[in-house]
């Protein structure tokens, strides 16, 4: 890769962040997909601040990003793609492809192992979505799943251009995804086929378990088919749909230090494999 990717990453990251959440917030206010309940100020305050939180705290934690993994595994005789004869723009692609298989298990345990869903479960709190629930995670969370990511971009040691393409489309991804928008019928029907929309992903944050533990894809829809946990719209249709936990309240979601100690809170949700696992159309194999 370029030396120059390198070195301007750091620009790269905070002007796709910047110019995706400018676009998706115009969006929102011009033309929202729902009323919020919660004013914008108190969310935007409470992600704001755990964003910033994540941003300082992390990297004091983890000295390499994946980007400098990648960058120093590229002249490696290790790592699966260093080793596959194929050119580098289908070594890119394999590389955005593998990494969001990576964040589709990684988001699947999350919902099944009782430890990673003490610290998941902040960012399902939130009783309202709009681009900025993309922010809503514990630093608890985010640590565990950076420490994973950093283990598997040094497995795959993909090309790193195709770590800064495949971060720069989660980047955007996340606020659109998480979006208090909608697109036209139609175009959502076939554009659902490969990425994750917003309709598509409200599903995921209904206050319904079991649609909590559908639609898990992050960049690409079709892990959700490929592995049978696809819903494609709510039990109670979407007006009816309704976000957040029932063990949370609206006022407790906007209060950061509550939010925070959430993970320790006595009377954790119960192991939701316990709840029997989705199936392609929705319903329930127990």
């Amino acid at each position: 890769m370029d030396l120059w990717w390198f070195t301007h990453a750091s620009r790269l990251y905070k002007g796709v962040f910047f110019a995706s959440f400018l676009l998706i917030a115009a969006w929102e206010t011009y033309s929202p997909r729902r009323i919020l309940a919660t004013p914008t100020w108190k969310r935007w305050l409470m992600h704001g601040f755990v964003d910033i939180l994540n941003n300082t705290t992390i990297p004091l934690v983890f000295r390499v990003s994946a980007l400098a993994v990648a960058f120093a595994m590229s002249n490696s005789p290790w790592g699966v793609l260093n080793r596959l004869p194929l050119p580098l723009a289908v070594r890119v692609l394999l590389t955005c492809v593998l990494l969001d298989l990576f964040l589709y298990v990684n988001h699947h345990a999350q919902h099944s192992v009782p430890l990673l869903w003490r610290l998941h479960q902040m960012h399902h709190t939130d009783g309202d979505v709009d681009l900025s629930t993309g922010l809503r995670f514990h630093p608890g969370d985010v640590f565990l799943t950076q420490a994973a990511y950093l283990v598997v971009v040094a497995v795959l040691a993909p090309p790193p251009i195709g770590v800064l393409c495949a971060e720069l489309f989660n980047l955007a991804q996340a606020m659109f995804s998480h979006g208090n928008v909608t697109l036209p019928p139609r175009l959502e029907s076939m554009v659902r086929l490969v990425l994750v929309t917003p309709e598509f992903h409200r599903v995921h944050h209904s206050i319904n378990a079991a649609e909590q533990r559908s639609n898990l894809g992050v960049l690409f829809s079709f892990w959700d088919r490929l592995f049978h946990t696809y819903r494609h719209k709510p039990e109670a249709g979407e007006e009816g749909l309704r976000f957040g936990l029932e063990e949370v309240t609206a006022a407790q979601s906007v209060q950061p230090l509550t939010m925070l100690a959430l993970p320790f809170a006595a009377g954790p949700r119960p192991n939701p494999q316990h709840h029997g696992i989705l199936q392609a159309d929705g319903t329930q194999a127990q």
